[in-house]
């Protein structure tokens, strides 16, 4: 649909240049507007209309293209259709960036969810009066709403995770430009009585898992990422780890966390057709009640979904 409208736009003279499709997608994109159809004829508007002459034409293709879609919704909030978001990221990002973009476009779902306080909005006075005098697209945003959500990343690194290091890297990526709000963490195979954020100084540099679970708060959601791969004996058993020998079974500690953190999932990068055959990956999905989610666009949007659900 929204490939219609650009068509339809330069087919009725409304130039549709490859400037400006970027400052729609970069404006979507940082949620300049509230999420409804009026909203988006404003910022759609002012984006590609820079002539007063071509402003019926505009009006004429946007209820062509979304055939009243004002009059169908009124003020009633929808979601920007994220399909758009993508189907233009494709059309203009290298494969690079789109994985990383697509990735964002799943997290979001949870941030969306997680604001408080008086929503963003386009200041549209200011918008269209800057851009008259500018001569391009001047956007005028009002306050920024306060993005709530908190988020603990825990990596497992090493051995059987290293195929899996650039779809990690883009996850990461990704995580930390959604969420102003995030902690992460590195862990090899299992979690037990410590973390570190710096896998060069792994050793001599970790932080007590103890201290987390007292210094962030139980509203914060936990994401596992790992593939869950190990022997039984690592999760089950005090000494289990292949690295050290640790008091208390790596079991205990996943259920600390799961139980001090109602809003628990695991992301696992390994097809999820393989995971009846690993025993570990069966404990590790009941440890976290069941929410193990392939680190797919589709797991990623579900594990999301499932976040949101949950309530500390």
């Amino acid at each position: 649909m929204f490939f219609n409208f650009v068509d339809e736009l330069r087919a009725a003279g409304i130039p549709a240049s490859f400037k400006e499709h970027l400052v729609l997608l970069e404006a979507l994109d940082k949620e300049v507007i509230e999420q409804t159809p009026e909203a988006f004829y404003y910022l759609s508007r002012a984006t590609f209309v820079k002539d007063e002459g071509l402003l019926d034409r505009f009006d004429q293709v946007f209820n062509k293209v979304f055939k009243g879609i004002l009059s169908d919704y009124g003020q009633k909030p929808v979601e920007i259709p994220e399909d758009w978001l993508k189907a233009i990221a494709e059309k203009f990002l290298t494969p690079e960036e789109m994985g990383t973009r697509n990735i964002k476009i799943a997290l979001r779902r949870l941030r969306r969810f997680a604001r408080e306080g008086n929503a963003e909005e386009l200041d549209l006075d200011a918008t269209i009066d800057g851009t008259a005098r500018q001569g391009w697209l001047d956007i005028h945003m009002r306050p920024e709403r306060h993005n709530a959500v908190k988020v603990l990343l825990f990596f497992d690194v090493g051995g059987s995770m290293d195929p899996w290091v650039k779809l990690c890297e883009e996850l990461f990526s990704a995580a930390s430009s959604e969420f102003k709000n995030m902690e992460f963490f590195y862990f090899h195979n299992c979690l037990y009585e410590s973390v570190w954020k710096d896998n060069r100084r792994r050793w001599s540099e970790r932080t007590p898992t103890w201290d987390l679970l007292h210094k962030f708060g139980h509203d914060y959601k936990v994401i596992f990422v790992g593939d869950a791969a190990m022997s039984p004996y690592e999760i089950s058993h005090p000494g289990g780890s292949v690295e050290h020998f640790n008091e208390e079974s790596g079991a205990v500690w996943i259920d600390r966390v799961a139980h001090i953190y109602p809003a628990t999932v695991w992301l696992n990068p390994v097809p999820e057709k393989q995971w009846g055959y690993s025993q570990s990956t069966k404990m590790i999905r009941d440890m976290v009640g069941g929410s193990m989610y392939p680190l797919t666009l589709d797991g990623l949007d579900d594990a999301m979904r499932e976040l949101t659900r949950k309530k500390h």
